[in-house]
């Protein structure tokens, strides 16, 4: 179905690659108008010249509150309104590994763009969506919020935070009629995921999921239309996991069904008395 967000205003972050470009292209695609905003300037000026008139591009840095303000005035200047806010920007530090040894300057990077940009977008976006009469609010946090890992602790931490303030927000405005959702990718093959997972760190991925395929930006993008349409219109506070099954999947599931066999193995009849 297409036109899902016909007259529609949205802005999404961190849209110069990957899950953000995918959705201001979903978006346009569905009749949006889309502010695409990168701290990599070039980038979204590279995208929004794809996507062609319905979008305009702004350079913000998600964690300086004063971008996040310009970002949302720019939506308001170019369009009028504003309807939507995919708040999907985030950050990892290169040392972001375990508690004991992870640097301070990791939590600041993970706090001040994960955490504290989505925090800036919500306080900004919150009156101009009740001014609209309504709108959604969505986050893309991540798996690594509810699993554990052997890296990225403080990446993970601050996106259970995304998820927390998603329910807040969606418990305080939801009768302004403002709904927040949060997506939870798994892994998402993005050219930069390729970059570091090359074809065994990603079978080993694929080996533990449930579904046999690994998710593309494009997935979370159809995702991120749907919960940003009327279609879903009951839907709030929810945080959605999207990673293949992984998350659903034992941690000795992979091994046992190689040892069955699971190709061809058939669970043993039952009866029932």
């Amino acid at each position: 179905m297409a036109g899902r967000l016909e007259g529609k205003v949205a802005v999404v972050t961190g849209a110069a690659a990957g899950i953000g470009a995918a959705t201001a292209t979903a978006f346009v695609r569905e009749g949006a108008q889309v502010v695409v905003v990168d701290r990599d300037g070039e980038g979204a000026e590279r995208v929004a010249a794809q996507l062609g008139p319905r979008t305009v591009a702004v350079r913000a840095d998600v964690s300086h509150e004063q971008d996040v303000v310009a970002m949302l005035d720019a939506a308001e200047r170019a369009f009028g309104r504003l309807d939507i806010l995919h708040s999907n920007a985030a950050a990892a530090h290169p040392a972001d590994l375990d508690v004991a040894s992870t640097p301070d300057a990791a939590w600041d990077l993970a706090y001040r763009v994960t955490l504290l940009g989505a925090v800036f977008g919500a306080r900004h976006a919150v009156p101009r969506l009740v001014a609209a009469g309504g709108g959604v609010i969505l986050h893309t946090a991540s798996a690594q919020a509810f699993i554990g890992d052997h890296a990225r602790v403080a990446y993970g931490a601050a996106k259970a935070g995304v998820v927390a303030l998603t329910r807040s927000l969606a418990t305080t405005h939801g009768r302004a009629g403002i709904r927040c959702n949060a997506i939870c990718p798994g892994l998402v093959v993005s050219d930069a995921a390729r970059a570091l997972f090359p074809p065994p760190l990603l079978d080993a991925v694929v080996r533990h999921q449930a579904l046999d395929q690994v998710c593309e930006p494009d997935d979370v993008a159809a995702l991120a239309v749907f919960l940003c349409s009327a279609e879903s219109r009951c839907i709030t506070g929810q945080a959605i996991v999207i990673d293949g099954g992984l998350s659903a999947v034992g941690s000795a599931s992979a091994d046992l069904a190689e040892l069955i066999g699971y190709a061809t193995w058939v669970p043993p009849a039952t009866t029932d008395r």
